[in-house]
């Protein structure tokens, strides 16, 4: 997958701490395709926080549900 090179993972690492997030936070990323930087602050967060994800692309929406269907899932 093109989202998953060393250098990438370790950029989505940078960006979760500098958002500096504390527990309890909502997220709302706009462009995330496949989702995984909403999981990585979904997994380092959890809730009672949430964080939703957009994209215009279906497809990317869809690899995003597949990639955090095992996360916890509210209505907000």
């Amino acid at each position: 997958m093109a989202y998953q090179p060393p250098d990438i993972v370790s950029a989505r690492g940078h960006v979760v701490e500098a958002l500096n997030l504390i527990e309890g936070q909502q997220v709302l990323d706009i462009g995330s395709g496949p989702g995984l930087l909403v999981q990585d602050i979904a997994q380092q967060f959890g809730p009672p926080g949430a964080v939703v994800g957009l994209d215009m692309a279906d497809n990317m929406l869809e690899s995003a549900r597949v990639l955090c269907n095992d996360l916890k899932k509210r209505d907000l």
